[in-house]
């Protein structure tokens, strides 16, 4: 199976986000044509990647046996001082 470039999966989720969406992701998809379109475009293009990575990204817990969680114990001792 091909694996579909980056260009066409955000034109493709360009076209089913809000409309103020719609303008970056069609500058990611196209090309920015000035300096300051690729700066307001490259956050947005970052953060969505930021999600399909951690949405999609397999966890590989470290090798070894599993280690109960850390709690909380409350105080251990009792102050003297006021």
């Amino acid at each position: 199976m091909r694996r579909r470039g980056l260009g066409q999966r955000l034109g493709e989720c360009a076209g089913r986000v809000q409309v103020g969406r719609l303008h970056h992701g069609m500058v990611a998809v196209n090309g920015a044509p000035t300096l300051k379109a690729f700066t307001d475009v490259l956050p947005v293009v970052v953060a969505y990647a930021t999600r399909q990575y951690l949405k999609h990204a397999e966890a590989h817990p470290p090798a070894g046996p599993a280690v109960r969680r850390p709690r909380l114990m409350g105080p251990t001792h009792i102050s003297t001082h006021p």
